[in-house]
């Protein structure tokens, strides 16, 4: 073996294996390795790398298994079960990455490379290898990465509400059916329209291009939703509320509570398009109770069986037009067939050489004839081209199988004929492949690949190399390509072929431990929010959870189901805060209770359920229903001093605390707080005391005690600056320039304030940012500087936007409506008020006690300037604006026309 060049004796041995690290060498790479900007902030791979360098370097390979590193580095118990558990083998995946971006980048020059095996834990040190420069990057590439990123819009009616998937295929064949359905839609006495037909028949595709063409006619909003991923009726209505936007009940059930909110909140022509009914019929009564209790709503539904509701009406969906006898030897007339066409189509997109022939073209027709013109039967039976010819196609569709399969009379007959091609499709797989596209089918609403390797090979009986096989079934048309990036690809399945799957995987042996693993790695992705994130770590965190949404039900459900108590009330705890954040607080509410419901008495006596108990008193706090809020918190607190958890009953103190402060009971909040600080004091934990110190401060601000609460806040910076915590000492900052500004300190509130936003932005934290901003901006209007106050609130209003929190938009508009009125700008004020009220109750989302006091005197001169009939209708047109719009105006926009007020 010939020396490497780069490296000395000081940093390589000579022994059996050749050339080896020396110790002292290792022990300096890994320093390097763990002071990176790529490892600074992966607190838990760095954690896993340096346990296993070291236990290496410690002659202690044989302790690198995949069970004690659960147990040593992850802290899962001695009961942790690989098999199950998917955390070491996800977090070492990720420790590969980690380590191949640092060697192409921070690491290009280092003596060697550290390397960790797939399928194994012990660390290899290999030599580097010599990488070739990359290109400079050209005028285009850096004209998109320097581009502004363009935002969709803000709806008022729920996160992620009226957007529409972007078809990944075109449309062939259609143009009659749309026609027919887009008159449908224009005709005001239609108000509800069933797309039925078999599975496969491309209800789906063509209730998203009959959604798509509607915008146009529909201002109040098009939403189309799929309901594949439910598993009850009582879901329909946790889905619709987030959608609409419902966030709390006032002690009703979601159903009950729902037609009561559309008939408030929308005003305009909305089209609500529900995909996949089938299998939630006993929900179809809530549609019929929307329906009639909003006039400008309209339901497009898609299902197997009509809904069989009084007003529906229903359109069958057809196979494709199949070609004539006749027309079997005119390639012309084949061509131009739409059912021949999507075969053509989609064979092509699997081998680009296809092309339709006079030698091929009968077989392709008779393929199409064969499986009755179904859309999702015709591209599975096309992506076979890779393989057989057209000729090779159509035999196959003569096998046993298709015998088999008939059988079931209560099918309908294109059912039979797509179960047919599924079987013939699922035939055409290896053992493997057959065993990975059951497991597969676990996943609600797709997943990455690195979910694939985590669930489908979880017991490592797999033989097939996880992506290898999801390459395969995505050629063969059994598993689809859906969103990602080019990095992180997701892939799915159609609704159609994973039900197909999940019959074969509940027949299977496979069924229960992969629904297990499924929510393993569904409990490991969740619980990744639990620990300190950096700003861009916890924005990944939540961009992951929307991804994931549908997968973390599917997981809960199961826990639950199962009387899994530990898992569902870890899986719900740890969700909590992508709940709140994405103002998912029903939906987050209700699982959270199911999930306190679940196990035995014992189960309700851990710190676990105490936890859950904690959070769901959160949401309710922020759904109002503060009297709910303090049953859980109550009975957490319960348990936490009966288990003798100190930390435990510091975080139920608090949360009480929170709770009064927020429906303004002042004193009840204090005294909640002071028992809090004593009891941070008696433990001796100074970042717990601190916090506990900040709370107490701004109940006792808002008593008029301003001296009390400034000397509480100092002894609470001094504690977080002397542990270090930078953000924490923003947030204190913050908190003494409000103390500042309630004492007309003016001056001394500008430089609080100031500094604290400086502060933030060096931790990076858009949250604290926001609310600086927002506070400067008030306190710039209060002072009559108009011109900086608007900088400051338009800062403010672009950061909680890119961050998706409404509740604090809403705040910002309310300070907005201030510096209006303050301006003299009266019917901007007062139309930002209307909208700023309607969005709050359409939202539920109420504001406190203290900043709605605050907002009323801000305006109360505009209110002055207008007689009441005139006030009154420029509230009522600010109150038809949704967000998006209520933003536009108070960042300039022209006030809407007094005639708005009247519409529907």
């Amino acid at each position: 073996m010939t020396s490497n060049p780069r490296v000395n004796d000081e940093v390589l041995i000579a022994d059996e294996r050749g050339w080896t690290p020396r110790s002292s060498a290792v022990q300096a790479q890994l320093a390097r390795v763990l002071r990176s900007r790529t490892f600074g902030q992966a607190t838990a791979l760095s954690r896993l790398l340096r346990h296993v360098v070291q236990r290496t370097l410690n002659g202690r390979r044989d302790e690198l298994k995949e069970y004690t590193l659960g147990v040593d580095v992850f802290n899962r118990g001695a009961d942790f079960d690989p098999r199950a558990d998917t955390i070491v083998r996800v977090q070492a995946r990720r420790l590969r990455a980690k380590l191949q971006e640092y060697y192409e980048t921070e690491g290009r020059a280092d003596p060697f490379v550290i390397a960790l095996p797939r399928g194994g834990y012990v660390p290899e040190f290999l030599a580097p290898v010599r990488r070739t420069p990359l290109p400079a990057p050209t005028a285009e590439t850096l004209r998109l990465l320097h581009e502004p990123l363009q935002l969709d819009p803000i709806d008022s009616r729920g996160a992620g509400a009226f957007s529409l998937p972007a078809p990944r295929t075109s449309l062939i064949g259609r143009a009659r059916e749309l026609k027919a359905i887009a008159a449908l839609l224009r005709r005001p006495e239609v108000r509800l329209i069933t797309l039925t037909g078999a599975g496969g028949s491309g209800k789906t595709r063509l209730a998203q291009e009959a959604a798509a063409r509607a915008v146009a006619d529909c201002p109040g909003g098009v939403a189309f939703i799929s309901l594949a991923s439910l598993n009850s009726a009582d879901a329909v209505a946790s889905t619709l509320a987030q959608v609409l936007g419902l966030r709390q009940t006032d002690g009703r059930s979601l159903a009950d509570a729902l037609p009561a909110h559309v008939q408030q909140s929308i005003r305009e022509p909305m089209l609500l398009a529900l995909d996949n009914f089938e299998h939630l019929l006993d929900a179809a009564p809530l549609l019929v109770s929307l329906l009639d209790a909003c006039a400008p709503l309209n339901i497009l539904v898609t299902s197997r069986f009509r809904l069989r509701l009084y007003g529906e009406h229903d359109y069958p969906v057809p196979p494709l037009t199949l070609p004539e006898s006749s027309q079997l030897s005119d390639l012309a007339a084949l061509g131009e067939n739409p059912a021949v066409a999507l075969f053509v189509e989609r064979a092509t997109a699997a081998d680009p050489a296809f092309e339709l022939t006079a030698a091929n073209a009968a077989d392709v027709a008779r393929i199409c004839c064969r499986v009755d013109g179904l859309p999702l039967a015709i591209e599975l039976a096309a992506a076979g081209i890779k393989l057989l010819t057209p000729e090779a196609i159509l035999a196959r569709l003569h096998n046993p199988l298709d015998i088999l399969s008939s059988s079931s009379r209560d099918v309908p007959a294109r059912q039979q004929t797509l179960r047919k091609t599924l079987d013939w499709s699922f035939s055409l797989l290896d053992a493997a492949e057959q065993q990975l596209f059951r497991r597969f089918s676990v996943f609600a609403g797709g997943c990455t690949l690195e979910g694939a390797e985590a669930v489908c090979n979880a017991r490592r009986d797999l033989q097939l190399d996880v992506a290898a096989g999801m390459a395969s079934l995505l050629d063969k048309s059994l598993v689809q390509r859906a969103g990602g990036t080019q990095a992180e690809p997701r892939f799915a399945m159609i609704e159609t072929v994973r039900e197909y799957a999940l019959e074969l995987l509940t027949q299977s042996e496979d069924g229960p431990l992969t629904r297990r693993a499924h929510a393993a790695y569904c409990l490991v992705l969740a619980e990744e929010g639990t620990v300190p994130l950096t700003e861009s770590q916890r924005d990944e965190w939540f961009t992951r959870c929307d991804a994931e949404h549908a997968n973390f039900r599917a997981a809960l459900d199961f826990v639950i189901r199962t009387g899994d108590a530990e898992w569902a009330h870890r899986l719900g705890a740890a969700l909590y805060v992508f709940w709140e954040r994405r103002d998912h607080l029903a939906e987050g509410r209700a699982w959270l209770e199911a999930a306190l419901a679940t196990g035995s008495d014992e189960a309700r006596r851990t710190g676990r359920w105490a936890k859950a108990s904690c959070f769901v008193g959160g949401l309710c706090s922020l759904q109002g229903d503060f009297d709910a809020s303090d049953d859980f918190s109550r009975a957490a607190l319960d348990v936490y001093r009966r288990v003798g958890d100190q930390r435990g009953v510091i975080t139920i103190l608090n949360a009480l605390g929170l709770n009064e402060r927020m429906r303004g009971s002042y004193v009840s909040s204090r005294a909640w707080f002071e028992q809090c600080l004593e009891t941070c004091r008696q433990i001796r934990d100074e970042l717990a005391t601190a916090a506990a110190l900040t709370n107490l401060a701004c109940a006792v601000s808002k008593q008029g005690e301003h001296d009390l609460a400034r000397r509480l806040l100092e002894e609470a910076l001094e504690g977080f600056r002397a542990s270090g915590s930078h953000n924490n000492v923003a947030w204190v900052l913050n908190s003494l320039g409000d103390v500042a500004r309630d004492r007309k300190e003016h001056a001394e509130a500008l430089r609080l304030y100031r500094e604290a936003l400086e502060g933030f932005r060096r931790v990076g934290d858009r949250w604290g940012r926001a609310r600086a901003c927002a506070d400067l901006g008030e306190l710039a209007s209060g002072t009559q500087d108009f011109a900086a106050a608007r900088a400051w609130l338009e800062e403010s209003l672009e950061l909680f936007t890119a961050l998706r929190h409404r509740r604090g938009i809403l705040n910002v508009l309310e300070v907005f409506g201030g510096l209006a009125a303050a301006e003299g700008h009266t019917e901007r004020a007062l139309t930002l008020a209307g909208a700023v009220g309607a969005l709050r109750v359409a939202l539920k989302a109420p504001a406190r006690p203290h900043a709605e006091a605050t907002f009323r005197q801000s305006i109360e001169s505009a209110w002055r300037a207008h007689d009441p009939a005139a006030a009154e209708c420029l509230r009522a047109v600010g109150a038809r604006l949704n967000l998006e719009q209520a933003a536009a105006l108070a960042l300039g926009a022209d006030l809407p026309p007094a005639e708005s007020a009247t519409r529907n």
